[in-house]
């Protein structure tokens, strides 16, 4: 399970994978969505109308972004990052890829 950070008012977040919206193979881009629960002290999603309960962020692998060979960013050299994503599904299964972007993103701040 992704760790996200506790929301500026001390509810957790729970991060579902919503999954791949779409694949573009000749563009080369590859479109994930992922979707952020407010959960309470008891980990039950809030049904609490007042607050903003889900947040859906999509994110798109291009190779405009460049990568190491543990799928973190770097500023030149690795590869790209849809490159690298689907280099990688030839020996890893995808849902263990999406898996593994889902905490590399979250490592990366792009759930906060």
């Amino acid at each position: 399970m992704v760790q996200l950070n506790d929301t500026a008012y001390g509810y957790k977040q729970r991060l579902l994978i919503g999954g791949i919206n779409s694949w573009n193979v000749f563009s080369k881009t590859l479109m994930v969505t992922f979707f952020i629960e407010i959960l309470d002290q008891n980990d039950v999603k809030v049904v609490d109308k007042t607050i903003h309960q889900d947040r859906e962020v999509s994110y798109e692998l291009s190779n405009i972004n460049r990568v190491d060979g543990q799928f973190n960013p770097v500023e030149s050299g690795g590869s790209g990052e849809y490159d690298y994503f689907l280099q990688a599904s030839t020996t890893i299964p995808i849902p263990t890829l999406v898996g593994t972007l889902a905490d590399k993103l979250a490592a990366r701040g792009v759930f906060n």
